[in-house]
């Protein structure tokens, strides 16, 4: 079955804005593709306000996002100093309906 990590995000930066902008090219350049190196079926950043973000990782099975963790961390600790983002928590578990 899928697993899905899910994380969400503040950001000091507003959605729109010229420094947003260029945090989004960024995901699309470096994130993304990283993530998708660690296993990721699908990646999706979610704006969930003009300061905050949604990041909904999906992996094949739950020993993929296992063995991604330690990657994942580290990616997380990069972007917050590169993209001026605070990290504010995760859920994970198991996809167990999808469309």
């Amino acid at each position: 079955m899928s697993y899905a990590t899910i994380s969400n995000w503040s950001s000091s930066v507003k959605r729109g804005s010229d420094a947003a902008n260029n945090n989004e090219k960024t995901i699309n350049e470096k994130y993304i593709p990283a993530l998708k190196a660690m296993g990721a079926n699908h990646v999706y950043f979610i704006y969930t306000s003009d300061t905050t973000v949604s990041i909904i990782v999906i992996y094949p099975d739950a020993v993929t996002a296992t063995a991604a963790i330690t990657k994942q961390n580290a990616l997380r600790s990069q972007g917050s100093s590169e993209l001026a983002t605070t990290f504010i928590g995760e859920s994970r578990g198991v996809v167990f309906a999808s469309l």
